[in-house]
Order: C-alpha cells, then sequence, then structure tokens
C-alpha cells in the first residue's frame, strides 16, 4: 500500500479536540505497524473541501483514506456525500457489530475509504480493527461482507482482551 492518509473532518478548537486525539491515534496505529507512509489533512467538514481533500491525497498517492472527526456524532456528517462528490461509492454507512456500529466503508475507484467509528477512541477493538486488515490483504469488501459481521460482531469487552484471538468479528 503506497500511503495510508487521515483525512479529519472539521477544524481542531486545540490539539486536545476529540478529533485531533481520534486522528492522531489512527496514524500512530498504522505507524507502530509499519504499514505505509502516514500523513494528516485537516479540512472543515464541509462536501466540497472534504472532496477536494479526497482528491489532493489520491494526487499524492494515497492507498487508503481514513476519515476521522464526525462519524456517529454529527447527524449533518458530510462524508458519504462528499464521496458521493469525489466519484466515490459507499459500501456501507453502519455496521452490525459493537463497538464500531458507525463504521463507514466507501470506495473511490479502488481506494478505500474508511471511517473511523466515534468509538474507537475508547474500546481496544472496534470493527476498524476487523475490517482494516483486510483492506491491507487486498480485499475488496462488499456490503455483504459487512452484513456477514453480523454473526459474531458482539465484542465482549472481556477484561483480559485478547482480540483479535477471539470470537469478535468472526
Amino acid at each position: 500500500m503506497a500511503q495510508v492518509t487521515c483525512a479529519l473532518c472539521g477544524e481542531p478548537i486545540d490539539s486536545d479536540d476529540y478529533r485531533v486525539k481520534q486522528c492522531s491515534e489512527c496514524g500512530s496505529w498504522f505507524c507502530y505497524r509499519h504499514l505505509g507512509q502516514y500523513k494528516s489533512q485537516c479540512t472543515p467538514c464541509k462536501t466540497y473541501t472534504l472532496k477536494n481533500c479526497y482528491g489532493d491525497l489520491l494526487a499524492e498517492g494515497a492507498g487508503m483514506i481514513i476519515v476521522t472527526g464526525g462519524m456517529s456524532v454529527d447527524p449533518d456528517d458530510r462524508t458519504p456525500a462528499s464521496i458521493r462528490a469525489a466519484g466515490g461509492r459507499e459500501v456501507t454507512y453502519g455496521s452490525p457489530t459493537f463497538p464500531g456500529s458507525m463504521f463507514m466503508l466507501a470506495y473511490i475507484g479502488d481506494i478505500p475509504v474508511v471511517g473511523v467509528p466515534g468509538c474507537a477512541m475508547y474500546n481496544k477493538a472496534t470493527v476498524f480493527d476487523v475490517i482494516v486488515p483486510r483492506i491491507l490483504a487486498g480485499d475488496r469488501l462488499t456490503r455483504g461482507d459487512i452484513t456477514d459481521l453480523g454473526h459474531g460482531g458482539l465484542c465482549l469487552g472481556c477484561s483480559d482482551c485478547r482480540f483479535p484471538n477471539c470470537g469478535f468479528g468472526t
């Protein structure tokens, strides 16, 4: 994968803003695993600015775009509309899993766009952790792949978390 990028939706108020925390956590997760270059770009959460942000990231060689900031907390989330405006196709906005029911997956051409659910800041494992390794392995996921997660899609929140060696997401 050429480059993992994180598009931060919204303008952070300061470095303690939850959106900055969420975006930096996603970036460090990938950097820790040495999966590729990491770039973060903050943009106002407007359809046209997100569309332009995606275009810029793709022009720079993005292999995956991770969108954070508005998922599940903003009823006026512009992420799906901005992906369609950029020529993309939404696979799902929602997942039959917990935690992570407000997960989003789309593709702009062959490039996956992954919307991180807000719970990723607080939970050790979410559907994000189940889906992203499959994307990195080269799977092009469908809506059926996501709905299949309804069986085994409940993280039990074990005190001694052993994810991925457990039933979550299987």
